[in-house]
């Protein structure tokens, strides 16, 4: 189990229907997310954590974000 999932299941006692209506993240998309079959999108990320009152860093790890950004081409190390 993740964090992600950890932290909604027991932190936040939240469904995961109800991060998806609170995140505008499809549910289908947070089951990838929780099982690790995917990586969160930059705007994926800041709207999951924001539904769940936390950072990115926080749910993703300080890592993950900026590695999802850096491949997208939208920041780079100088």
């Amino acid at each position: 189990m993740n964090d992600l999932r950890k932290i909604r299941i027991f932190e936040k006692k939240i469904s995961q229907f109800e991060l998806s209506r609170k995140s505008g993240v499809h549910p289908s998309r947070i089951s990838l997310l929780e099982n690790d079959l995917a990586k969160p999108s930059e705007s994926e990320a800041r709207r999951i954590s924001e539904a769940l009152e936390m950072v990115p860093e926080e749910l993703f790890g300080p890592d993950a974000v900026m590695k999802r950004l850096t491949a997208s081409g939208k920041r780079g190390t100088e």
